[in-house]
């Protein structure tokens, strides 16, 4: 496997994580997962535009030699030598450079990204619905950094973690107030008497590349949108209930807290963001 570090592509391992690199010692980054076809990258626009906003706030400038049509190359490098041309997950991250201790050096950013093929990749609906779950052993609180995937995501560890052990397909995870933010990796949503509820980003979730592409196509369709403080309670009483990434898409929930769900506005939303991407990609 061949990954992309800081300007050059190498195989793995040549690519060595050392002990002071500042992601390893303090999570100190960001990263995007990120979707591939066909060598194209559909939402990548905004996955930069997130990864600018993030980088940011944490104090870490955008390098001017980092050409966005350079970094595109890269990927599309990366995937011919990981054989990964038809679909793809590319991880990018950066992480600031310097060493010291809390306190930075450097804020200068490194890069690194990999791509790995995906087998059996469809944003059409699937089938099978997820088995949903809620961990609530650490809640997520709101801060400017939470709406970005920052290198340190313990809660989202762990609640992948109490996933495995109850056998679930995934976890919300629950904020200072007990009211729905997000889940391990997905963000997430209801659907209740023909309008569609999310989680504001003010409840701590993380601010999903995917969700913002749903957001345009909702209101496209014509769909009644609300971002609300979400409890439990009324996402159990939701007729559907479903979850999004940016590599997956849209997926259902079929079971959630001892209650079953169906997918009928599921379905219809998949159709319409699996041709959009199809649209994108064959360009």
């Amino acid at each position: 496997m061949f990954v992309f570090d800081n300007g050059d592509i190498v195989p793995i391992q040549e690519s060595v994580v050392a002990p002071t690199n500042r992601s390893f010692r303090y999570g100190d980054g960001l990263f995007e997962s990120i979707f591939m076809q066909a060598g194209n990258l559909p939402f990548w626009k905004d996955h930069l535009t997130r990864l600018k906003q993030g980088m940011q706030l944490l104090k870490m400038p955008w390098m001017e030699y980092w050409d966005e049509e350079d970094l595109q190359k890269a990927c599309q490098e990366l995937a011919v030598l990981n054989k990964a041309e038809k679909k793809a997950r590319v991880r990018l991250m950066v992480y600031r450079s310097g060493g010291g201790l809390y306190t930075p050096t450097s804020n200068v950013p490194k890069i690194w990204m990999e791509c790995k093929p995906l087998k059996q990749h469809t944003f059409l609906l699937k089938k099978q619905g997820m088995r949903l779950g809620i961990y609530a052993d650490i809640p997520l609180c709101y801060s400017f950094i939470s709406p970005f995937k920052t290198n340190n995501a313990l809660p989202y560890v762990l609640a992948s973690i109490y996933k495995k052990e109850q056998e679930l397909d995934e976890c919300i995870l629950l904020n200072q107030h007990a009211r729905v933010a997000d889940a391990t990796y997905h963000n997430i949503w209801g659907v209740k008497e023909g309008k569609i509820l999310y989680p504001a980003i003010s409840e701590g979730g993380v601010a999903g590349v995917m969700q913002k592409v749903l957001l345009d196509l909702l209101q496209d369709m014509n769909l009644k949108v609300e971002a609300t403080q979400l409890t439990v309670a009324q996402l159990k009483n939701c007729e559907e209930i479903w979850l999004s990434n940016a590599v997956h898409g849209l997926e259902w929930v079929s079971f959630f807290e001892g209650l079953t769900y169906r997918n009928h506005w599921a379905a219809k939303v998949s159709n319409e963001l699996a041709e959009r991407v199809e649209m994108i990609t064959s360009i």
